[in-house]
């Protein structure tokens, strides 16, 4: 198991980290330049794999003027793994809803409180991701 740096990308991004042991988590809301400092202390070494949320530009989407910064993120993050030696993994943002339930996040230790909601977001891809290469904790099951 490697570290885990998740990213939710946007304007204003939302990260999270888990350790490799799982015994630290930590997540936030941060700028471009708050995500690019990110990235360049954790997301270019080879302990450390990057999971980031696909965005495609539709035409609604494409309409809006900040559609271009989580592009902008996504590229920061692919370099970061080219230079790492790790493969990007790309999750669709669906996926990780359905899965990563508020309850779920909160179980965990992993609920963000405050902010614009997408620390939980980068949370929720970092739990599918976890869960999809084969971790799993009993308490996911919710009633």
């Amino acid at each position: 198991m490697s570290n885990i740096l998740a990213i939710d990308p946007g304007k204003l991004s939302g990260w999270a980290y888990l350790s490799d042991d799982g015994s630290f988590f930590q997540s936030g809301e941060l700028d471009f330049a708050g995500i690019a400092a990110l990235v360049e202390k954790y997301g270019r070494k080879p302990s450390v794999q990057l999971v980031v949320e696909r965005f495609v530009i539709g035409t609604t989407t494409g309409k809006r003027p900040d559609s271009n910064w989580s592009l902008e993120i996504i590229g920061l993050a692919r370099w970061a793994s080219i230079l790492s030696g790790n493969p990007l993994v790309i999750q669709a943002p669906g996926n990780a809803k359905k899965f990563g339930l508020d309850g779920r996040l909160k179980v965990l230790g992993w609920w963000y409180k405050g902010g614009a909601g997408h620390a939980n977001d980068a949370a929720r891809h970092l739990l599918l991701y976890r869960v999809s290469t084969g971790w799993w904790d009993d308490r996911l099951l919710l009633d």
